[in-house]
């Protein structure tokens, strides 16, 4: 993955144009899936961003398929936290279930950092992020698929302290798109009347709380979670889209949202000709997937 953090050591000044050099960063990432009984799916594993392990580059221990990372950390790097030498490791979890004729409920599950001691406190939280949905399809009435989500994202899930160790990549994070602190609520109609034509109707409604500092936080599991919406959208949109031979297709998006949040800071998610009330017409063609 790209850092983009210069190795001041590495750069170079060459006919008076200065080269600059990214200090290497790299992931891994496992995942074991178990099928306990018919049409139930349950998946685990983990995954770590590190860089300065070893020398430098690509590490034989973040290679073996069935490693847990913290506990290699814990041996290539440092158990001294306050020293910025560890990664950066995750662990996620998913269930999937079909059991339900017609029905599909699923549920993921994404934490940068586990502490027990945080279920039992009411004024402290993990670094946790989750989705949890359903999809019902040919329920009465063929060919409709009814899908819903809800997704919630702790502060400081995607955030740490050292750049060449962030859950990103070219400075774009690498999670859920409305990053720390956010919730989003999702609903669809999706409508196949004739071969080749797809109509779907579709809610969402997303919110993004305070951005807060990593390097000087009052406490990074107590913060308040969603108190202050800084980023706020609600979004209505109907899309068709049709096939018209083998691979391609014709389309047509009508879509309707409402931006609203600091002004201040609402230019960071969404670009000014956005902010309020807007509605947008696409129609175009694509050839392929």
């Amino acid at each position: 993955m790209v850092s983009e953090v210069i190795d001041s050591a590495a750069s170079y000044w060459t006919n008076n144009t200065f080269r600059a050099v990214y200090r290497p960063k790299y992931m891994a990432a496992n995942m074991f899936t178990f099928y306990p009984i018919k049409y139930l799916n349950i998946s685990f594993g983990n995954s770590v961003v590190y860089s300065d392990v070893g020398g430098g580059g690509p590490h034989a221990a973040y290679l073996i398929p069935f490693l847990f990372y913290n506990s290699a950390d814990l041996t290539l790097s440092s158990t001294d936290a306050d020293a910025n030498i560890g990664s950066n490791d995750q662990f996620f979890f998913n269930i999937s279930s079909r059991n339900i004729k017609h029905l599909h409920l699923y549920f993921s599950l994404f934490a940068d950092d586990i502490s027990t001691s945080y279920f039992f406190d009411k004024e402290l939280y993990n670094s946790f992020s989750y989705k949890i949905g359903f999809r019902l399809s040919n329920f009465y009435i063929q060919n409709l698929t009814i899908t819903g989500e809800y997704t919630f994202t702790n502060p400081y899930v995607y955030m740490h302290g050292t750049e060449t160790q962030d859950y990103t990549s070219n400075k774009y994070n690498m999670g859920h798109y409305l990053q720390d602190n956010s919730q989003e609520f999702f609903l669809s109609f999706r409508y196949i009347p004739l071969r080749g034509l797809v109509l779907e109707l579709a809610y969402s409604f997303a919110q993004h709380g305070d951005d807060y500092d990593l390097s000087n936080p009052s406490h990074p599991h107590s913060d308040p979670v969603l108190e202050n919406i800084i980023w706020q959208n609600q979004n209505v949109y109907l899309r068709s889209r049709y096939e018209i031979v083998a691979n391609t297709y014709v389309f047509a998006d009508f879509n309707i949202q409402d931006i609203t949040g600091e002004q201040d800071k609402i230019e960071k998610y969404t670009p000014e000709y956005y902010w309020g009330k807007t509605s947008t017409l696409t129609i175009g063609m694509n050839i392929g997937f």
